[in-house]
């Protein structure tokens, strides 16, 4: 009898971690309307994916500036690509787009988001991970 009680408590923490697991790998979405980026700061685990959806009615760019540098990630980044100065940058994305970055390093990664019209969007975030 104690060796079954052992095993279904053995099971139940395994499945608990997994489940807890597959929840922290949820990508997270951050939407980018005409005035604002929603959420601002987004906390996530290690391995997760943040998706940016251009859901304005411009052109915008994101560019990691500020804060701790992305070095490595755990899938190749949708959209982004190293800039003269070795910085993350999404490039142009119109409207409806996505990009995309995977993170794997604890840290605090500041990142700006520039409308490419005169007097469009320019505001910036944060994705921090544990």
């Amino acid at each position: 009898m104690k060796r079954w009680m052992i095993a279904l408590v053995v099971v139940t923490l395994v499945v608990a971690g997994l489940a807890y697991a597959a929840e922290q790998a949820k990508p997270k979405m951050v939407i980018v309307s005409a005035a604002a980026i929603s959420p601002k700061t987004a906390t996530i685990a290690k391995g997760t994916t943040v998706i940016w959806l251009n859901n304005s009615n411009d052109n915008v760019s994101i560019f990691f500036s500020k804060g701790k540098e992305v070095e490595a990630v755990c899938a190749a980044p949708t959209r982004f690509a190293l800039d003269a100065e070795g910085k993350y940058n999404s490039g142009p994305l119109p409207q409806g787009a996505t990009a995309s970055v995977c993170f794997i390093e604890a840290g605090k990664y500041q990142y700006d988001v520039v409308g490419q019209k005169l007097g469009g969007l320019k505001t910036s975030g944060t994705i921090v991970v544990k």
